[in-house]
């Protein structure tokens, strides 16, 4: 590895100078299942960047200007605040970044801002000169796609009012809950998908013989500012993506299953699909490729340019393939892959734990007529005769970051 001596050091573990790549490579670490310090290859973090839009050879130079080359290996970073407040490990020092700068903006601090700050760098979504916040859009362009409780004398909600209205129904749901024992709220029902998630990604690992798993994650531009407008798009593609899926994975292998999740970048809340794909024999790179041409095919905000969806790249990762057992794990049995996406699920965290970036994604959902952010295969994870478990209440049962696993958290906390 190559010695670096102009990096920030953080409890002995040498941190990136360059906030985008100190966001990819937690982000990355956390994919393989990796402890902080451990070693993480650069090919892994240039993948990642692939996968959240960014140019690969963008990333490449950010990987040399900290002194390593794309065959080296870095030492996975501590998190700290670099994926927004809400993914703040708690016990790391809040100024463990290249700055201390908290990187999801408030409302007050953007709300007369029409692009991010220069500290961000360069910003997740594929559009660099849009106002990605759009605090004052209209959340849909037609309010038929809005859900009633946002929309006022005819109009959708402005995407700030969503916010406020979202952080107003969810306190309210924790009220109803606590006088009257009524818990199944938004966040009760997220969970429930969590539980169902873990519960039918441990299922399949451990059914399968040879478990390939796919990971695509698929993403738009902000060509409107309409948040809820570019989601309804967004659901629009996936059906036909999914048929595609059907088609190619019917092809090479007798079984398969899978979970898609919509959700909305850490920064700027700009939406996105990932579907998780359980094979039991090996699927080929190239059998994914149609996948994706369909998504961009179908989807009128997705770059028909590949931008962001390079299908040889970070948007199609496929793990456990040629029958060695290379799908990264989670100390319970089940797949980090799988708990990366479950995590991103938009009512899962407490209200008040959520940065403003988490408000704006979750509120979106919530304002969408559909709603539907999670959706799977016909698999029945609960058997017949099977009662589903209730999702725990405790907090600590769930994911309010992404770290993979108790013992993970413990050791992430050091």
């Amino acid at each position: 590895m190559s010695t670096v001596s102009t990096q920030t050091q953080t409890a002995g573990v040498q941190t990136p100078n360059d906030e985008r790549l100190h966001r990819l490579a937690v982000e990355a670490g956390k994919y393989h299942d990796l402890n902080i310090g451990e070693s993480l290859p650069c090919e892994e973090v240039i993948t990642q960047g692939e996968a959240n839009g960014y140019d690969r050879g963008d990333v490449r130079r950010w990987v040399e200007g900290e002194g390593y080359t794309s065959d080296d290996s870095l030492p996975v970073p501590p998190q700290g605040d670099v994926l927004g407040e809400l993914w703040r490990v708690e016990d790391s020092p809040l100024d463990n970044t290249v700055d201390g700068t908290k990187k999801s903006p408030s409302p007050d601090s953007t709300r007369n801002a029409c692009t991010p700050s220069p500290n961000l760098g360069e910003p997740e979504p594929l559009d660099e000169e849009a106002d990605f916040l759009a605090l004052q859009e209209p959340l849909a362009l037609d309010s038929k796609v809005c859900h009633p409780e946002y929309i006022e004398e005819g109009e959708p909600l402005t995407a700030e009012e969503a916010v406020e209205r979202y952080v107003e129904e969810r306190h309210g749901e924790n009220t109803s809950a606590k006088r009257h024992g009524f818990e199944r709220g938004r966040q009760w029902l997220d969970r429930r998908n969590y539980a169902k998630g873990q519960e039918m990604d441990r299922q399949l690992l451990a059914e399968y013989e040879n478990p390939t798993t796919i990971l695509f994650s698929l993403r738009v531009e902000r060509a409107v500012p309409n948040r809820v407008s570019l989601l309804e798009e967004l659901s629009s593609a996936l059906e036909p993506t999914l048929d595609s899926l059907r088609y190619q994975m019917n092809k090479h292998t007798e079984r398969w299953q899978w979970f898609a999740v919509l959700a909305g970048t850490r920064q700027f809340a700009t939406p996105h699909v990932h579907i998780y794909v359980w094979a039991e024999s090996d699927v080929p790179r190239e059998a994914c490729k149609p996948v994706v041409n369909r998504f961009v095919e179908s989807c009128e905000f997705a770059p028909s340019s590949m931008r962001g969806n390079p299908p040889e790249g970070g948007t199609v990762r496929i793990r456990g393939t040629e029958g060695t057992d290379t799908i990264p794990r989670t100390d319970d049995g089940g797949s980090a892959g799988a708990t990366y996406t479950l995590t991103q699920l938009a009512h899962v965290p407490a209200v008040d734990e959520m940065d403003f970036d988490a408000l704006l994604w979750a509120s979106t959902v919530r304002a969408w007529d559909e709603g539907n952010h999670f959706r799977k295969s016909s698999y029945d994870v609960w058997g017949e005769g099977e009662e589903e478990p209730e999702p725990d209440a405790s907090e600590e049962d769930f994911p309010t970051n992404t770290v993979l696993s108790d013992e993970i958290r413990q050791k992430t906390l050091l």
